[in-house]
């Protein structure tokens, strides 16, 4: 089921490209993100799917060398993302976060990243061990 939405151009753009979420053949797929679940493993191939759409020169402004436009947009593409799985949200909110002015890391160095299709920062679980919530290591 797409989902037809009043929004920015870049996030039908973004809804089309990631296909219907119902269909096994879609590029991030709910079936394919309920067997990374089961799996305690992170969903890399959508990762993956995002970065080559180029979802992270979008959540840096234009007037710093990215794509993004305004506000508006960025909760659009959150919202295409978020409806799929919130493990991507968390993967692209951390690199949101890191690109905000006034972050300790070099903001060059942030703002640059996500523009050349590199998040500035993620949430990946070490390769060797299945992801666990905070609850289970405390």
């Amino acid at each position: 089921m797409i989902v037809q939405l009043r929004a920015p151009a870049s996030a039908q753009e973004l809804e089309r490209v990631l296909g219907d979420p119902l269909s096994r053949e879609a590029p991030i797929s709910f079936g394919k993100l309920v067997a990374h679940d089961e799996r305690e493993e992170a969903p890399s191939e959508a990762f993956e799917a995002l970065r080559q759409w180029g979802v992270h020169a979008h959540l840096v402004p234009q007037a710093l060398g990215g794509r993004l436009t305004s506000f508006e947009e960025l909760l659009a593409l959150v919202r295409v993302v978020s409806r799929r799985d919130l493990v991507l949200t968390t993967g692209l909110g951390s690199t949101m976060l890191a690109a905000i002015p006034g972050c300790s890391m070099p903001a060059r160095l942030v703002r640059s990243r996500p523009r050349n299709g590199k998040p500035a920062a993620t949430f990946k679980p070490p390769p060797h061990r299945p992801m666990q919530s905070p609850a289970a290591t405390c």
